[in-house]
């Protein structure tokens, strides 16, 4: 229900087979109140229960600082959402302005988007600029978010943004 595509179908399909197949159970739990009150619609508002997405920041306000002039971090799978060639883009025409400008990008390809974006990369002149990382540890993001002098975030919608929330707790 993000994006308005398919937003009959949808509809239809929650309003059919989502309700059908919540028939039987004791409750749903909603990450929010706007979930709830979706889930309302389909299901008696006794049996929704609202629990918030929570962060685990401990590790992340303490971190030292050791600032990198010009690195720009960004944290999300690699999905069309996520909208990592606006990133792109944007850095292309600060790349001689700013000579140290670098983005690392951490998160899982998760729609095969690896080699266009790459390609991308080239096409903007940000070759040697750029590093899409994948999946990396707990403690390399940490060391990644101890340097970094920025963090991006172009999604075009987010559930939660636990990246985003974890990046300010890093400072």
């Amino acid at each position: 229900f993000h994006t308005q595509r398919a937003r009959a179908f949808k509809e239809v399909y929650f309003r059919t087979v989502t309700r059908r197949s919540l028939g039987g159970v004791g409750a749903v739990v909603c990450v929010s109140q706007h979930d709830r009150e979706m889930f309302s619609r389909i299901m008696p508002p006794e049996r929704i229960r609202v629990i918030e997405n929570g962060a685990n920041i401990d590790g992340l306000w303490s971190l030292k600082k050791r600032l990198q002039p010009g690195l720009v971090v960004g944290v999300a799978r690699l999905a069309e959402n996520k909208r990592v060639h606006k990133v792109l883009e944007a850095l292309a025409p600060l790349k001689d302005r700013y000579p140290q400008l670098r983005l690392e990008w951490v998160g899982v390809d998760f729609s095969g988007l690896r080699a266009s974006l790459e390609r991308r990369v080239i096409e903007l002149g940000l070759r040697g600029r750029v590093r899409f990382h994948g999946a990396i540890s707990r403690e390399e993001l940490y060391r990644l978010l101890e340097r970094a002098h920025l963090f991006v975030s172009a999604s075009a919608y987010e559930g939660f943004g636990l990246s985003t929330i974890e990046a300010m707790s890093a400072a």
